[in-house]
């Protein structure tokens, strides 16, 4: 998932909570790791960083690429408010 902080259409908290309630969920199934998220400064829309971070998700899960980009960090709460 692709989020901006300053998204005012899809607020930040929200997706971290989204992020946090489907880690158990992925964990039952056995695929834990392929759930991600990606923060990025900014408002709402899609940007060339986000497809950057997808297409890096991409690389990492389905062809088993090496990156140096984490998909599971929990972003600070003041940038999450």
């Amino acid at each position: 998932m692709c989020n901006a902080y300053s998204d005012q259409y899809g607020r930040a908290y929200a997706a971290v909570q989204t992020f946090l309630g489907a880690q158990p969920v992925y964990e039952l199934l056995g695929v834990n790791g392929n759930l991600g998220m990606h923060f990025r400064e900014g408002r709402h829309g899609r940007t060339q960083e986000d497809w950057n971070a997808l297409l890096d998700f991409a690389d990492q899960k389905l062809l088993g690429k090496t990156g140096t980009r984490i998909f599971n960090e929990i972003p600070p709460a003041e940038k999450t408010p």
